[in-house]
C-alpha cells in the first residue's frame, strides 16, 4: 500500500491494470433486484427533477444578483458556500443527459440547457455526447472519456494537493480526455 504522496503507478509503467472480470455492477444490480423487487417501480423519468434545477438556477441568480455590488471578501465565502449547490445541477444534467426527467429527448436537452445557465462553462450539450459515448464504450481507454488519461494518473498519483487541484479543475482535465479519442469527428455531428 503507498504512503501519502506516494503513487500506486510504478514510474515505469505506462498502461493502467487490465481487469478481465466481469463488471460487477451488473451482478450487485441483479442481486438487489431480486431481494427488492419494488425497486423497479422508482426507474424511469421524473419530472419533478424540472422544478428541483427551475429552483435551484433561480437560486444562483438571486444570489449573484444580490451579491453584484458586494466586495471579494463576501462574494468569495457566498460563492463557496451558495456555489455548492450548483453542483447538484450537474447532477441533474446527468440525468437529463439519461432522459430521465421526461419522457420526450428534446425536453431533457432543453431541461439540461436550463440546468447549465448558472455553470461557468457551457457543458451541457456536450457532456450529453461524451457521456453517452462513455455508456457505449465503457472501459475502453480509447474512447471512454470517463477514464482518466495516463498523464492524470501519474501526475495526481495518491499525492493529496494534487488531488485537490485535480478536483478543483476537473471539467478542464475532462475536456483534455477528448484528444485520447482516435476518431473525432462522429462526436461532433448531431
Amino acid at each position: 500500500i503507498p504512503t501519502p504522496g506516494q503513487s500506486n503507478m510504478n514510474p515505469q509503467q505506462k498502461t493502467f491494470f487490465k481487469v478481465t472480470s466481469p463488471d460487477p455492477h451488473i451482478g450487485r444490480r441483479k442481486a438487489i433486484l431480486a431481494r427488492y423487487p419494488e425497486i423497479r417501480s422508482l426507474y424511469g423519468p421524473n419530472p419533478g427533477s424540472f422544478l428541483m434545477i427551475l429552483g435551484l438556477v433561480a437560486v444562483q441568480f438571486k444570489v449573484a444578483w444580490l451579491l453584484r455590488a458586494q466586495p471579494w471578501w463576501v462574494i468569495l465565502p457566498a460563492a463557496y458556500f451558495a456555489g455548492a449547490y450548483a453542483a447538484s445541477l450537474y447532477a441533474l444534467i446527468h440525468d437529463a443527459t439519461h432522459n430521465l426527467v421526461f419522457k420526450n429527448i428534446t425536453l431533457n436537452r432543453l431541461t439540461a440547457m436550463i440546468a447549465n445557465l448558472p455553470i461557468v462553462t457551457v457543458s451541457a450539450e456536450t457532456f450529453r455526447r461524451y457521456h453517452m459515448q462513455h455508456h457505449f464504450s465503457m472501459g475502453d481507454y480509447e474512447m471512454d472519456v470517463g477514464i482518466p488519461t495516463q498523464w492524470e494518473a501519474r501526475w495526481v498519483g495518491n499525492h493529496p494537493a494534487k488531488k485537490v487541484l485535480w478536483l478543483a479543475f476537473f471539467i478542464f482535465f475532462q475536456l483534455g480526455r477528448t484528444r485520447k479519442f482516435t476518431v473525432k469527428k462522429q462526436f461532433m455531428n448531431p
